[in-house]
């Protein structure tokens, strides 16, 4: 199997800021899931639901946000100029 190797190629500031934000975030999500793991707490008993009830709160917000439960509309709240 081939290694992956994850080297960013666009090197734009804002972008690289992104990416970074990104990053750190996964690492905190995997240290947290880890260290459950440690004190014997199997993460996969807890992760999928915490990730299901971040997207509820993230949607939600997004519909009240947006105004809208279109998808026309939500897709305006997430495809805006700043995040292109």
């Amino acid at each position: 199997m081939s290694k992956i190797r994850n080297e960013a190629k666009i090197k734009n500031k804002i972008i690289t800021a992104v990416r970074e934000q990104l990053e750190h975030r996964a690492l905190w999500l995997y240290l947290l899931r880890d260290e459950a793991a440690k004190r014997g707490i199997d993460p996969n008993e807890f992760s999928s639901a915490a990730i299901g009830r971040c997207g509820l709160i993230q949607g939600k917000n997004l519909v009240k946000k947006g105004k809208t439960k279109s998808l026309k509309g939500l897709k305006k709240m997430l495809f805006t100029k700043p995040v292109q």
